[in-house]
């Protein structure tokens, strides 16, 4: 080969490799499924923290679903970039969430007409952080972060009125193709994904990643259109670094530890529902988020408690 041509390749080689390859070009903090567990100590640590951003799988509010726009003005004051994909009790009611729990059709319709207005609001509240949903958004260093369909409650559509309104997405076929055109118009190569609930093919026992621990006969509670578009993304040539998501609480019904991360096929799936997130633990306060960071090279998981007394 010419010398001038192998130069080229070379100059070709090192423009397309990650400009900070064997330091850090990532780090991300990930909050799991909230339930009003997020305070000042939780803002001034991020504030003072080195993550490139911080992600929350949602559900912020416990049993008074009007205690998500409080959660939401507080994580407002976190500087990092933030990004909140909201889940089955963020922006939502409990008389509706019961209704889709109870597919109880008529109250699932009138509770969906007025979605939209509390989405609105939880945006407000949370100040310059993203409420996302069926988008995607830059993390720099060539890496895209998708953000899948939000309130998923698994295994089926659900809040089916709203998503139609706001997405114009009625069935789970629809989801996955609105989620592979979001990845079609992301133009970065690497990607994470954010989710509220995690995707089919991990598993059906109570105490895989998305496995169903409130049916006797168990099965795999994750959503198959994040599967799908995860798949597409893949044959689309993208490195996907990893999926975050929560829901499914890792302390099972059963009382067991759920697996809150798995490697398939070079990808890290990361359940970061670790419910409660702050509680005690030998006298001290402990906060409880995941660290995900990308050296470009290697993905890490890491799950991180801190005392914030």
């Amino acid at each position: 080969m010419p010398f001038f041509r192998l130069l080229c390749l070379l100059l070709f080689e090192q423009k397309r490799r990650p400009k900070t390859v064997g330091r850090l070009v990532l780090k991300l903090a990930v909050i799991g499924d909230v339930h009003s567990a997020f305070d000042q100590r939780d803002v001034d640590y991020f504030n003072r923290s080195d993550y490139d951003a911080v992600l929350c799988v949602g559900d912020l509010p416990g049993l008074r679903h009007s205690r998500a726009y409080d959660v939401a003005k507080m994580m407002s004051r976190v500087e990092r970039p933030f990004f909140l994909i909201p889940g089955n009790h963020d922006a939502t009611t409990l008389n509706q969430l019961l209704a889709e729990l109870g597919g109880v059709g008529p109250l699932m319709t009138l509770g969906g007409r007025s979605q939209p207005e509390r989405v609105g609001r939880l945006s407000d509240a949370i100040g310059k952080g993203r409420v996302v949903g069926y988008s995607w958004h830059d993390l720099g260093d060539d890496i895209g972060l998708i953000a899948a369909r939000p309130h998923a409650m698994g295994k089926t559509l659900s809040f089916r009125t709203y998503l139609s309104q706001a997405f114009g997405v009625t069935s789970m076929k629809e989801s996955a193709e609105c989620l592979i055109r979001v990845i079609q118009a992301c133009p970065h190569r690497r990607l994470v994904f954010l989710a509220h609930n995690g995707p089919t093919g991990l598993g059906g026992s109570p105490t895989d990643i998305w496995g169903c621990d409130f049916k006797a006969d168990g099965g795999d509670w994750g959503d198959p259109d994040l599967e799908e578009a995860i798949h597409w993304a893949r044959a689309d040539g993208r490195d996907v670094l990893c999926v975050l998501a929560g829901h499914m609480h890792q302390q099972t019904k059963q009382g067991k530890r759920r697996n809150w991360r798995v490697q398939a096929d070079g990808i890290w799936y990361v359940n970061a529902a670790r419910v409660p997130r702050i509680f005690k633990q030998d006298g001290q306060r402990m906060h409880h988020h995941i660290v995900v960071t990308w050296d470009g090279i290697e993905t890490r998981v890491e799950e991180n408690l801190v005392s914030l007394n």
